[in-house]
C-alpha cells in the first residue's frame, strides 16, 4: 500500500503541486487500486502529515477502484467508482471517521454482492 500511495501521489499528483513563495501547495491526494480492501490501509497518519507541508487549507482525497474483473460481464460486481473528499486540518479526525465509516459501508456492500453472486 505504501508503494501504491507513492507511485499514485506521483504520478497523479505532480500536476497538483506547486511551489510559491510561501510554501508547497498541495491541492490533492489521489489513490488508486484494484481491491477495496486496500481503501481500508490507507495511512491517514501520513495524510496529516503531507498537509502539515501544504499551505491549501483543504486538499482533495480522491480514492479511485478500477476493478480488475472489469472482463467478466456475467459476474456480479462493483464497477469502477472515484470517491472525492475534501479535507481540511482543522476538522482532519472527524472528516476521517466519515470517511472511514464510507468505506466500511462500501465493503460491506461489495462482499454483499460477491456472496450473491456465488
Amino acid at each position: 500500500m505504501k508503494n501504491l500511495f507513492l507511485i499514485t501521489l506521483l504520478v497523479f499528483g505532480l500536476n497538483s503541486f506547486g511551489q510559491t513563495s510561501s510554501g508547497i501547495i498541495i491541492n490533492e491526494i489521489k489513490f488508486q487500486t484494484d481491491t477495496v480492501e486496500e481503501l481500508m490501509e490507507i495511512e491517514w497518519s501520513k495524510i496529516r502529515e503531507i498537509m502539515t507541508y501544504s499551505s491549501e487549507k483543504e486538499i482533495d482525497l480522491i480514492l479511485v477502484y478500477a476493478n480488475a474483473n472489469i472482463d467478466k460481464p456475467l459476474q456480479k460486481r462493483l464497477d469502477r467508482f472515484e470517491l472525492k473528499f475534501t479535507i481540511s486540518e482543522d476538522a482532519f479526525d472527524e472528516e476521517i471517521e466519515k470517511i472511514k465509516y464510507q468505506l466500511q459501508k462500501l465493503l460491506s456492500f461489495k462482499n454483499k454482492i460477491e456472496r450473491k453472486s456465488l
